[in-house]
């Protein structure tokens, strides 16, 4: 009944609400009335027009931990199952019934790794009265992520829920789910299952809880200016695989993966100008077995990464000799369901070699291998050489002047009956 809008005599009338977000049912009653009488007459309806304009909410965010996040307020009014939902599998059966169950969608991109804690806020009617409560029931909040840009059939992957928590309740209100997320985008799907009347609304909530040292770009920091040890610690439970240097399979020197595994990164930022040698040791306090974790060292950054000594014992310590002052990242890699906290330990030891020359960690080192495959003539080229986002290639393969900017090129020589030798660059 707020909504309506009284209009007397001749006017252009622009009539304005704002109706909630979401699956809406919306009647519109044009009715001329002549006051105090029953007689309806002289009526005249010219460019009626209903519209419904949708705010731009496309503003990119930095979403920060420890923060509640709600999403906005929705009936279920008008919600159904279409082929998006029924392309889902729940284990409460009334939430497959299209004719009970409904849902509504969320969206939302996450930069960062680490836990989402999330649960959803509905309201009740008792009598006249409206109330509140929430849920966690992985049946009727679901979160998945996007593997396939626009693909909402066959390109959406469901992340299952860790478990329930309540280590987020001052905030959420009440228990809910945790999962793992990554960088990427998600959505957030609520079914109203055969709980929820279309009257009702909801919305999610959620709050976040990053970690670092998922990707070389945040690698754990460590920093050194004297003779002395440092160490620290990261929570490897949701690391992932896959962005960084060789994590594609061309380049995992002597670690484990890519497959099954994921990655964990620091950095030690040697800051004193005296040449010293730089000795690691890991401890790791995880679910996984010590044979099952291997790390290697690189130099530079992450814009220009050479590899440095691989250790492929975790429970060893190594030395890189004479460095001086520089960054120096350490990659670890452990098995992909492995949960818990990696911890590494580096100190600075005085460096009694004084005929050493110490490495130049941001000069480029070219370096490759390579690969006979099916024709015999064809090669394959490994690509091991420093990788970053400020290093290009540019091959010379010995041949007719042909060249290539790959990472990791294929080349066909000529077919011959005898043996052939090109010089590759």
């Amino acid at each position: 009944s707020s909504w309506i809008a009284n209009v007397g005599s001749w006017n252009q009338v622009n009539h304005n609400k704002i109706i909630p977000v979401g699956t809406v049912s919306i009647n519109v009653k044009l009715q001329a009335n002549k006051p105090s009488s029953n007689y309806y007459y002289d009526v005249y309806f010219d460019d009626f027009d209903l519209r419904i304009d949708i705010p731009n909410d496309t503003a990119s965010y930095v979403l920060r931990e420890s923060k509640l996040y709600k999403g906005n307020l929705t009936y279920f009014s008008g919600a159904s199952l279409d082929s998006t939902d029924y392309n889902r599998v729940y284990t409460g059966s009334s939430c497959n019934d299209g004719s009970i169950a409904g849902t509504v969608w969320y969206k939302f991109d996450v930069n960062s790794t680490g836990y989402i804690y999330y649960n959803y806020l509905y309201s009740t009617l008792s009598g006249n009265t409206v109330n509140e409560a929430y849920s966690y029931d992985n049946n009727r909040i679901r979160l998945y992520q996007s593997t396939i840009q626009g693909d909402s059939l066959y390109g959406l992957e469901f992340v299952q829920s860790i478990s329930s928590s309540t280590a987020q309740n001052s905030l959420l209100g009440a228990r809910g789910l945790y999962s793992c997320i990554s960088p990427g985008t998600y959505y957030m799907q609520i079914n109203k299952c055969n709980t929820h009347e279309c009257s009702d609304y909801a919305y999610p909530q959620m709050v976040f809880d990053f970690h670092t040292a998922d990707f070389c770009s945040d690698a754990e920091p460590l920093s050194i200016d004297t003779l002395e040890q440092v160490s620290g610690r990261v929570f490897v439970n949701c690391h992932t695989i896959g962005t960084d240097f060789g994590e594609d399979g061309s380049n995992m020197g002597c670690l484990f993966g890519p497959s099954q595994y994921k990655s964990s990164w620091f950095v030690v930022d040697y800051t004193d100008t005296t040449k010293v040698d730089l000795e690691f040791q890991m401890t790791e306090y995880t679910t996984a077995i010590a044979s099952e974790i291997r790390y290697r060292t690189f130099y530079g950054s992450c814009e220009s990464l050479t590899p440095a000594p691989c250790n492929n014992n975790a429970l060893t310590s190594f030395v890189l000799d004479c460095v001086r002052k520089g960054t120096y990242y350490v990659q670890i890699v452990t098995p992909i369901s492995a949960t818990g906290e990696i911890e590494l330990s580096v100190e600075a030891k005085e460096n009694t070699d004084t005929t050493c020359n110490p490495v130049d960690i941001f000069k480029p080192l070219a370096a490759f291998y390579y690969n006979n495959i099916c024709p015999e003539n064809v090669v394959e080229f490994i690509n091991t050489s420093t990788q970053g986002d400020s290093i290009r290639y540019t091959w010379d393969f010995g041949y007719n002047n042909q060249t290539d900017t790959a990472l990791n090129p294929v080349f066909t020589y000529p077919a011959s009956t005898k043996q052939d030798t090109f010089t590759v660059k």
